[in-house]
């Protein structure tokens, strides 16, 4: 392979023994694209069927490629500048990464949102615990307060008893 520049225009041009060997690469890069397009055809945007076709008939060609002086060994040229078939592609890219930082910026808010709400719940549930611990304070003082001063309800029931027995009056089902 003999690579030469001129004008911003790289110019490259292939040995018979590299011609066969970049077949033998595209055809197993072919054989691996179309097996993944058949297993997973979803994941793949483009067809690139057509893609291989043509370079395989670059390849297979002794007419030289457009654009590249006659010459009986396969020359093929590369401009550094991007066609304008990829101009799509990069406004898809752009458009991705406005998405992307769009997602970033949503994220960034989402977790704002959520560590305030945690915040809220925590001083919420402090609040609640402490209100907790008050009920449970003043239920105790009410409860020794009712156990020192009156009765229990096994001795309330015991005072009646007795108290309706001295009246006369008993408690037995007829």
């Amino acid at each position: 392979m003999i690579v030469t520049s001129i004008n911003n225009t790289i110019q490259i041009t292939l040995s018979v023994d590299f011609i066969s060997e970049t077949m033998q690469i595209l055809n197993l890069i072919k054989g691996k694209y179309l097996t993944e397009n058949q297993r997973n055809p979803d994941f793949f945007c483009y067809d690139l069927s057509d893609c291989f076709s043509q370079l395989q008939q670059l390849l297979t060609s002794d007419e030289p490629p457009p654009g590249c002086n006659g010459s009986p060994v396969s020359t093929t040229t590369v401009n550094p500048n991007p066609p304008k078939n990829q101009l799509p592609m990069v406004r898809m890219i752009e458009h991705l990464n406005t998405s992307l930082d769009e997602l970033k910026e949503q994220n960034a808010r989402l977790t704002r949102i959520i560590t305030q709400q945690n915040e809220e719940l925590r001083v919420l549930h402090e609040k609640h615990d402490e209100e907790t611990r008050n009920m449970m304070t003043v239920l105790n003082e009410h409860e020794e307060n009712y156990n020192s001063k009156g009765f229990t309800l096994a001795q309330m029931t015991l005072v009646f008893y007795y108290l309706f027995n001295e009246l006369g009056i008993t408690l037995t089902s007829r």
